[in-house]
């Protein structure tokens, strides 16, 4: 009799604590994101039900031990790469971002990783229950065979509620704050309707005959003058911060500040749909024309899309005769270049390979005067009239490594207490000095050259950031302006029609290029050229009409958007 008392009781605190593993499992993903409440039942409850499908088949197939034994650390592990990506970039890790380990694995050496106290904690609390799975579940049960029915019966019935209460729930994604989705939702949760939202979106009314005939009235072949050289550079996290109140000692960007005074000069901001992280996808809508957002929510096209020969902006100039090249000085597989490129139309493509091992480093990346240095060496080399397009690296995040390659000259108020933006915004100044050799070395070019300079997006400074920067993170568009908003130029070594203050998005940018150096646009291109004078700014962040007005992309009534969201996805879809 007390045999099976013990049995019966033992069996009693093995059900507790396996019952008990996907509520502890919650907790440490939420913990680990600063995270102690999710906002309804219903979003804590699908989040555990997810959990504890995932724990029943486990312990369907492997047993209640070594299910428990690999559940827990699955699930730890999970709210461990949640809490960094949030440390590093300031966003909650999303599913997007599996796709873009490689390149993070690239880069991770230059971030410093710090255990926080919820981490510890968090260890201590998995130590112990690691060891009471040891102690209290069973290696095997002793109907394996019925409690593996139970157990898959039961694990399907969950993941069921799950999908459906996805399905059928009215659950949003705030794209402007997923960390703030991320903790309404419950971080699996907002993972799940994020990966819901990937599907591509066909756009209401879409059909290829109708693409076609919205560009049957642009012109399918124009006559292109004198050739140009065409350098762009995409610099890596290049913003103009508000500093003004913390008496900053001087203005790293004063070169580029002074560019608003001189002739054959174009300036104004970029609103990029990305902030502190996602390269790729402001690189997408600058080479394609098109809008990411309009293709996959939240998705990396770059990544997911360029599967085929893909039109570009390198692909038109190509056809045009143009030597193009695409320059990026680090891994040449980081977003899928080294795939992408090619498809996109560039004859080659330079990699950290292509450096000598002697160029100027900072913080082991190769800086922006080295990467200029490449240019005008491939200006000299080419021949024929040179595209090039170069993603600089030199101002990545990860600002508290090796600081001694940093020099040290700027000061401002309670700099102690910023040591990310200070490093930041010192190899801002040595940026701003090589834009203006570069341009000084451009100057003396014999061809009519034409230089586009812009951000990718503004720099990951964590929570430095958002005690700098508060109007930042006020929702409205004041404030997302102010968070992704990044500087853009265009310089000629000849005539160019001057403007200043402008506002765009990078989807504009390759036509509003192309028009200054007066060279032949596809039709899409014209369409897209054309809806600029309309709408200056078509994102996901805002899109703006020219009266300067703001209101969401998908907003209804704009019919001339609904025709380019037609167009896109045939030319990327169909």
């Amino acid at each position: 009799m007390a045999f099976f008392k013990k049995i019966k009781l033992h069996s009693f605190f093995a059900a507790l604590l396996g019952g008990f593993l996907p509520i502890a499992s919650l907790f440490f993903i939420e913990f680990l994101q600063s995270n102690i409440t999710i906002r309804t039942w219903t979003s804590a409850l699908l989040n555990l039900a997810l959990i504890g499908g995932i724990y029943l088949l486990l312990f369907a197939l492997c047993g209640p031990r070594i299910g428990g034994w690999i559940g827990l650390p699955l699930f730890f592990i999970i709210g461990i790469a949640n809490h960094y990506v949030i440390a590093f970039r300031g966003t909650t890790l999303l599913p997007w971002d599996i796709a873009a380990a490689k390149t993070a694995m690239n880069v991770i050496g230059n971030f410093t990783f710090s255990v926080k106290k919820e981490l510890l904690l968090s260890l201590a609390g998995a130590a112990v229950l690691m060891v009471a799975i040891r102690k209290v579940m069973p290696k095997k049960p002793r109907n394996r065979r019925l409690f593996s029915a139970v157990s898959l019966a039961a694990a399907a019935g969950l993941l069921a509620f799950f999908a459906i209460g996805l399905a059928r729930f009215p659950f949003t994604v705030d794209h402007w704050n997923q960390n703030h989705a991320a903790k309404e939702n419950g971080y699996l949760l907002n993972f799940a309707i994020n990966l819901k939202a990937l599907r591509p979106k066909m756009p209401e009314g879409y059909s290829s005959e109708k693409a076609q005939g919205l560009l049957a009235e642009y012109q399918d072949e124009q006559e292109a003058g004198e050739r140009p050289n065409i350098i762009v550079i995409m610099n890596e996290a290049f913003a103009d911060l508000p500093m003004k109140e913390k008496n900053l000692s001087e203005d790293p960007l004063s070169f580029f500040h002074s560019l608003r005074q001189q002739e054959n000069t174009v300036s104004g901001k970029l609103i990029t749909p990305v902030f502190g992280g996602g390269t790729c996808n402001t690189e997408y809508e600058f080479l394609t024309s098109h809008v990411c957002e309009m293709l996959r929510t939240g998705s990396y096209p770059m990544q997911q899309l360029v599967n085929d020969e893909s039109p570009s902006i390198a692909s038109g100039l190509k056809d045009l005769g143009y030597k193009t090249i695409g320059i990026h000085p680090f891994l040449g597989n980081g977003w899928n270049r080294n795939r992408a490129y090619p498809l996109l139309g560039f004859d080659q493509f330079l990699t950290i390979e292509d450096f000598d091992e002697n160029a100027e480093r900072m913080r082991d990346y190769i800086t922006d005067r080295a990467c200029y240095q490449k240019i005008s060496d491939l200006l000299k080399e080419t021949k024929e009239p040179l595209f090039a397009f170069a993603v600089t690296m030199q101002n990545h995040g990860g600002y508290t490594e090796n600081p001694d390659s940093v020099p040290d000259t700027l000061s401002f108020d309670q700099q102690e207490q910023y040591p990310q933006t200070k490093m930041y915004l010192e190899l801002l100044k040595e940026s701003d000095q090589a834009i203006q050799e570069l341009i000084a070395a451009l100057e003396k070019q014999e061809r009519k050259t034409i230089l586009l300079f812009f951000g990718d997006h503004q720099p990951s400074l964590g929570q430095e950031y958002t005690a700098l920067f508060p109007k930042a993170a006020q929702s409205g568009y004041e404030g997302a302006e102010e968070k992704y908003g990044v500087p853009f130029f265009l310089w000629a070594n000849f005539d160019l029609k001057e403007e200043h203050g402008l506002i765009l998005s990078p989807n504009h940018l390759a036509p509003y290029l192309l028009e200054q150096a007066h060279l032949p646009l596809s039709p899409y291109q014209q369409f897209v050229g054309e809806l600029r004078g309309e709408f200056p700014v078509i994102s996901p962040i805002f899109c703006q009409n020219k009266e300067g007005e703001r209101f969401p992309l998908f907003s209804e009534g704009n019919p001339q958007i609904s025709d380019y969201h037609i167009l896109q996805y045939d030319q990327v879809f169909d």
